[in-house]
């Protein structure tokens, strides 16, 4: 993270929990790094109770992933579930919460039910 140009600091909070400053008057992130196989309602649901004030959810092995229905929940209250490379982009959103990484006619990704 400290290597992304959207990046100024990255500090660690807990094992998995980090707080990313970004530069360019962007606010900062709480974001929480993950490794489930697929992130369901229920995951955020109980992330959400475990970690006050999570801004992103970042799943981190490329096998890994999350359903539509978990990124709209999380959406709804403000906190954006992710891929990394989609968070990579969504860095550079003045609110990531809604960034979808498009696909490679520009559409927004859809994710599998």
């Amino acid at each position: 993270m400290a290597q992304h140009r959207k990046v100024e600091c990255c500090e660690q909070v807990q094992r998995e929990l980090y707080q990313l400053t970004r530069r360019d008057g962007l606010s900062p992130l709480r974001v929480l790094l993950v490794n489930i196989y697929t992130v369901g309602v229920a995951d955020v649901i109980e992330l959400l109770g475990e970690f006050p004030g999570l801004q992103a959810i970042v799943i981190l092995s490329n096998w890994n992933g999350y359903t539509t229905d978990a990124k709209e929940y999380a959406k709804q209250r403000g906190v954006g579930v992710f891929v990394m490379n989609e968070f990579l982009g969504a860095l550079w959103q003045r609110d990531p919460t809604h960034y979808e990484k498009p696909d490679d006619k520009q559409r927004p990704r859809k994710v599998p039910r």
